[in-house]
């Protein structure tokens, strides 16, 4: 239940009062358009100096993933200062980082008034939108990793899928990091080994969508400081290796009313909810222009191919790892569907910006009262035309020139972010995507693996 959830993470929270008590500095997170972390430190000795916010120049939040210049047609550049506001629903102590405290922050202009690029900001509004209509949405990411030594930068195991000892090598950080996620808040669900060299996957319990939000923030930021700890360096990229499989950031999201999962209706097609049908068919009507945040970088496009269970056709099914968006299958006495999972996603899309265009497209799925095609119980890669036609699919964007291209012409999603918000993510990554295309071969893998 949502409620418990959130009890949870506050639990975990510490006060303001306690923040600014013992510590040296009050960490005040963001995550950029890039899905870069980044972050202002207020001094416990300056509290008073930064009662409304910290100043900060307008075009920050626009900065490409690969050097700190502003874009070519970002709406906001380097004239103007904005405020970085504190929110102190939820301070976090980080044994990775003895000293600091960390909280999230909202950016608002000097007037008090939303600051329209926000990205925290944006899912809030699209969490509110789905309020109207009753819903409250929770969501989980199911994030995969890759682990190397720091001094040689090797894999730390060369383990298989749920390779036992692959698991041991690496408990001592395992056990470590899911320690350090039970004090800031976060549950841990299931853990095992991944099919790359190095590579494992951690998920966590679902929350409500925007705590799920800053969840996977923070899930980052300690899974990099434990593994430090550890000597040890994680790497979120999706491809890291060319010839091994990649690491994807698969979301769950389920629709909530009075505190009761209303995906599933024992009386609905493919016992879904009609809300929940009408959900799914609008994700996947917007799916190819949601690739461009939730598929963000061209090295995400190495990893989102056919036969290798990552989502390359824009299909749904119950229970087909080749599928995009995927739910349950019912048994006669089993659960009901309870959510719906979408695979093509990475670490690389900021997680306000996915989520909220996830919303956006379910909530119109739901405004418009879509329907789905069949169900696609078959991987779609060994199909033939005519027989993709039968599941109405075809192939995602392979590019992220091509997912940007059904960005731009997406109305819902453009009215959803506002002009402002996505014309500015428009320009950055239309900005990474001409530096990486000039760039020498494979430098965007070298340059990005130990960003995110």
């Amino acid at each position: 239940p949502i409620f418990s959830l959130c009890r949870d993470m506050h639990r975990s929270s510490i006060s303001k009062e306690e923040a600014f008590t013992g510590n040296t500095f009050v960490r005040v997170l963001w995550t950029d358009l890039s899905n870069i972390v980044r972050s202002r430190a207020i001094s416990t000795s300056a509290q008073e100096s930064f009662q409304d916010g910290i100043p900060i120049v307008v075009g920050i939040l626009s900065l490409p993933n690969m050097m700190d210049c502003l874009p070519d047609g970002a709406v906001y550049g380097a004239t103007g200062e904005m405020l970085l506001v504190p929110q102190w629903d939820r301070i976090v102590k980080a044994r990775w980082c003895p000293g600091h405290v960390f909280c999230f922050g909202n950016f608002k202009f000097q007037s008090g008034d939303i600051f329209p690029i926000c990205p925290r900001s944006f899912l809030c509004r699209m969490r509110d939108e789905m309020a109207k209509l009753g819903f409250t949405v929770e969501a989980a990411y199911e994030p995969e990793f890759c682990l190397v030594h720091k001094d040689t930068r090797t894999p730390t195991d060369e383990g298989k899928y749920c390779d036992s000892l692959a698991m041991t090598t690496v408990s001592p950080f395992i056990n470590e990091f899911s320690d350090t996620l039970k004090e800031i808040g976060i549950t841990p669900r299931m853990y095992h080994a991944e099919c790359a060299d190095g590579q494992h996957e951690f998920s966590v319990q679902h929350a409500e969508v925007l705590i799920a939000a800053d969840n996977h923030v923070l899930y980052r930021q300690a899974c990099h400081g434990v593994a430090n700890m550890h000597n040890l360096e994680v790497s979120f990229l999706p491809k890291p290796y060319p010839q091994q499989a990649g690491s994807g950031a698969h979301i769950h999201i389920s629709l909530n009313k009075e505190g009761k999962n209303v995906f599933g209706d024992h009386q609905g097609q493919y016992k879904l909810s009609s809300s929940g049908h009408q959900f799914i068919a609008g994700i996947r009507k917007h799916l190819a222009g949601i690739c461009a945040v939730s598929l963000a970088t061209q090295n995400s496009y190495a990893r989102v191919q056919p036969h290798s269970w990552a989502a390359a056709y824009d299909c749904w099914s119950l229970d087909n790892r080749e599928a995009a968006l995927r739910t349950q299958q019912y048994f006669p006495g089993g659960p009901l569907p309870t959510n719906v999972e979408l695979k093509a996603s990475d670490h690389t899309g900021n997680p306000y910006l996915v989520l909220g265009c996830l919303l956006a497209a379910g909530k119109s799925g739901i405004d418009q009262k879509l329907s789905l095609p069949p169900p696609c119980q078959e991987d779609p890669g060994y199909l033939t035309d005519a027989q993709r036609e039968d599941f109405k699919t075809q192939r995602l964007p392979q590019s992220l020139e091509q997912a940007l291209a059904a960005f731009e012409q997406d109305d819902v999603l453009k009215t959803a972010m506002g002009n402002d918000l996505h014309t500015t993510y428009l320009a950055t990554k239309r900005c990474e995507l001409a530096h990486w295309s000039k760039a020498e071969k494979d430098a965007e893998r070298k340059e990005l693996m130990f960003k995110f």
